[in-house]
């Protein structure tokens, strides 16, 4: 069971910073207020996404924090 937790938190620690990653590249930029509001959709996809991928990145650094725990433990106390 420790053994998949781990595996499985660093799966999503990279899916959660890929879609992280995507998620910049495809955020549109600046522009006067008319650029912006043409472009609401891609502003909408763009925050939804970045608010789907939290819970992978959340779940993919507690596995590493205990990763880090069990290595702090096991060598220097």
């Amino acid at each position: 069971m420790e053994l998949s937790f781990k595996n499985l938190s660093g799966i999503c620690l990279f899916f959660g910073s890929l879609l992280a990653t995507l998620t910049m590249l495809i955020h549109p930029v600046g522009g006067s207020l008319g650029d912006i509001a043409h472009m609401k959709s891609a502003f909408n996809f763009s925050h939804g996404m970045a608010i789907f991928c939290l819970p992978f990145i959340a779940f993919g650094f507690w596995g590493l924090s205990d990763v880090l725990y069990d290595l702090v433990i096991t060598y220097y106390l």
